[in-house]
């Protein structure tokens, strides 16, 4: 069986000494702050990922995509370490440790925020090509229950057009443990994600002595 995993990355445009956002602040649905919480009703789960995992019958090939949410508005996607990859889907209690982190950081080129409308999870996921060319992908969900996502849409802003795609993808929960800390997500550091400089830089603090602190327990 052929396996093959959807990695959300986007060929930059052209290089930058600048960061050059090519979306605009009324595309992000929400920002960080202090006391963001978007799920204070517990509509869904944060203590594991979503898992979206099919295999073509025809080809035997394998489709995957996963991401997990944090209580504090985080959502972030993970590069895992090659020997681990068959252990998608399975509860496991050593998650961290399967990660493969740049730098420290988990998600070196993307990671996002999300929030929750009625029954709707809306989760803006941005795309760092490394050449300052950030890029916007706006996924919506329909919450079936806590452990049960439906994707119906994707709203794609590259540095080439802005374009929208239909999705029937189901994603369903795996609890897994224990989950890497939220300032492994290199993109939540970003000031244009906050509400308030204020609050970011409190964040900056934290994720510094996340940094500080990273070999002596995050990849125990």
């Amino acid at each position: 069986m052929v396996a093959l995993i959807s990695v959300f990355l986007f060929s930059g445009c052209y290089l930058l000494t600048k960061e050059k956002l090519h979306f605009s602040s009324s595309d992000q649905d929400a920002l960080f702050s202090k006391n963001y919480r978007p799920n204070i009703d517990n509509k869904i789960e944060t203590d594991g990922y979503y898992l979206y995992n099919e295999t073509d019958t025809s080809s035997g090939r394998r489709y995957c995509d996963f991401f997990v949410l944090y209580e504090d508005g985080t959502c972030a996607t993970f590069d895992l370490k090659s020997q681990y990859w068959d252990q998608l889907g399975k509860t496991v209690k050593n998650f961290s440790s399967m990660i493969f982190y740049w730098n420290k950081y988990f998600n070196f080129y993307s990671g996002g925020i999300y929030k929750i409308n009625g029954d709707t999870l809306i989760v803006d996921m941005f795309y760092d090509d490394n050449l300052k060319n950030v890029e916007l992908v706006k996924r919506k969900y329909l919450i079936k229950n806590k452990t049960t996502l439906k994707q119906i849409s994707a709203k794609y802003i590259t540095c080439d057009s802005t374009y929208y795609r239909r999705a029937n993808r189901t994603y369903r929960f795996v609890k897994s443990e224990p989950m890497p800390n939220y300032c492994g997500s290199r993109i939540k550091g970003k000031k244009w994600l906050w509400q308030n400089e204020t609050d970011w830089k409190v964040y900056k603090n934290e994720e510094e002595i996340y940094r500080q602190n990273f070999y002596k327990k995050d990849i125990q």
